[in-house]
């Protein structure tokens, strides 16, 4: 159907899709103020995503109204290119992907007060548009929730993992060039038969393995080149257990680690975007940028990728349960299960109820499950590699798709390997900086934030935004909540006085426990 553009009754301009009006045939104004009204109510959202606006009436209003929010448009038609006022606008076809154009629109520390409006005319004439896009958006305000989540909660212990391994870190490993094919192992339940796989041809590849998978690996006798770990929680230290019965080569970011997991273990620091790992990691000499990544596995195919030159076999990477296995075994959270094994309800019982909960999604092949935080994860490895180079291929693939990957079998490899086996390789030591050089540079770092909190706690009451990225990144680390209510106030016309008051107060507390838990 033909596109159409003409007058309405009043003169505005009007718009239809064959005989479907996108638009009112009389008053196309005051039929968009009679939907914003019904739509919005009182609310004042911090940042409106437009769906399907057409010729966008909604903007102008929008910006009436709520002079201080963000406004997002998302067309479902190339025809409807440059209409309106909105902050930021996409149109399909002419330009960069959906997924892509949000990632660089949305703020996350709006996104929580984030109201989305679909016009229902453009729906209508768009059902297959609408749905993807809508399918998109809501992926990637899913992805921007549960990382604000993981934020709140583990923001803080980042920040003081951070502060703590730059002390402790005596061994460093610089970057090194690493010759073949690089396999990544990581810890999904068919790890186990591809380890088989590779078993014939273990002299022919490099090994990186999430911190996860190490335990299943040494179990099968293959010690990793290199142990890639990136979660900084209190659970996620039993995968790197095994390291204080036999070190390995350790790449994490700072933020990652806790104190036992530098004893003994030479670190390649892994420079991530954030505050303040950015900052010590220069102090140490630099480590290696590596964009922070929602999983453990994109953070090890970004490393391999950076690495090496050769191909990146993916291992273990399923994002599914296969029947009662979550994980390849053993795993640092089977004693779990054994600890809550009784005579009436044993460990493979026990497991089974605990993976038929969580994963409820079947996916159609054999006993294989899939789950919404897994299939989030999934998503999110996938958006990732779809922009990643040519070279990723993915062993014994489970029904779970991820993009980017050429999808391989035990068979493939030699193809990929080649026919000569590798030297070891070894990464070159370094020392990092004198401990008293380290000390001044924590106490600059928390001097530093403090006069940044006081400047921001001006700035908003002042009414406006603190300046700089750096105080972002110092909030959302260390109090999102109260940096996130502050935003929002200001961007909807309230008062963000009292919200940036408990902010200032909050991170003072904070930094001035810690550096007296550090440096006294």
């Amino acid at each position: 159907m033909e596109l159409v553009f003409e007058p309405a009754r009043n003169g505005e301009p009007s718009a239809r899709l064959g005989s479907l009006r996108l638009h009112s045939a009389y008053d196309p104004g005051e039929e968009a103020r009679r939907f914003l009204d019904s739509s919005l109510g009182g609310k004042r959202p911090a940042l409106v995503v437009l769906l399907g606006p057409c010729l966008d009436y909604l903007s102008p209003l929008l910006k009436a109204r709520l002079p201080r929010a963000a406004v997002l448009s998302i067309q479902f038609s190339p025809g409807f290119e440059g209409r309106g006022a909105a902050d930021a606008a996409w149109s399909p076809g002419l330009g960069p992907a959906l997924g892509d154009f949000l990632e660089r629109s949305l703020d996350e520390d709006l996104a929580v007060g984030v109201t989305v409006l679909e016009w229902p005319a453009a729906s209508r004439a768009f059902p297959a548009e609408a749905e993807e896009a809508a399918r998109i958006l809501r992926g990637h305000l899913e992805r921007m929730a549960a990382s604000a989540a993981t934020l709140k909660s583990f923001g803080r212990r980042w920040f003081a993992n951070a502060c703590r391994s730059f002390l402790l870190a005596e061994r460093l490993l610089a970057p090194t060039a690493l010759d073949g094919a690089l396999v990544v192992a990581a810890a999904g339940p068919s790890l186990e038969e591809a380890l088989e796989d590779l078993r014939p041809h273990r002299g022919r590849f490099r090994l990186l393995a999430v911190s996860s998978a190490l335990a299943a690996l040494r179990a099968r006798g293959f010690e990793p080149d290199l142990v890639v770990a990136t979660d900084g929680g209190f659970w996620s230290r039993a995968h790197l257990e095994p390291l204080a019965e036999r070190p390995a080569a350790l790449a994490a970011p700072l933020s990652a680690l806790a104190s036992a997991s530098l004893s003994g273990n030479p670190l390649l620091p892994v420079r991530q975007d954030g505050f303040p790992e950015r900052e010590l990691c220069e102090a140490l000499g630099g480590g290696l940028a590596i964009p922070s990544h929602g999983t453990v596995s994109g953070t090890a195919l970004r490393l391999a990728l950076r690495l090496g030159s050769g191909p990146v076999i993916a291992a273990g990477f399923d994002f599914a349960a296969l029947g009662s296995r979550s994980h390849a075994g053993p795993h640092g959270f089977d004693h779990l299960t054994r600890h809550a094994a009784s005579r009436l309800g044993p460990a493979e019982g026990l497991a089974w109820e605990r993976e038929a909960s969580l994963s409820q999604t079947l996916l159609g092949e054999g006993p294989w499950r899939s789950s919404r935080s897994l299939e989030t994860y999934a998503a999110a490895l996938s958006s990732e590699c779809g922009s990643l180079p040519d070279r990723l291929f993915r062993l014994r693939p489970s029904p779970v798709p991820l993009s980017g990957f050429a999808e391989i079998e035990g068979e493939d490899l030699p193809g990929l390997l080649g026919p000569a086996r590798l030297e070891p390789k070894a990464f070159a030591e370094a020392s990092p900086p004198p401990l008293e050089s380290r000390t001044a540079v924590l106490k600059a770092l928390f001097a530093h934030s403090r006069e940044a909190s006081r400047q921001a706690l001006l700035a908003f009451r002042a009414g406006d935004s603190p300046a700089g990225g750096r105080a972002a990144e110092l909030f959302r680390a260390l109090d999102l909540p109260d940096w996130a209510a502050a935003l929002r106030a200001l961007a909807s016309g309230g008062d963000p006085g009292p919200a940036a008051q408990a902010l200032d107060a909050g991170v003072r507390a904070y930094l001035d426990d810690l550096e007296g838990r550090l440096l006294s």
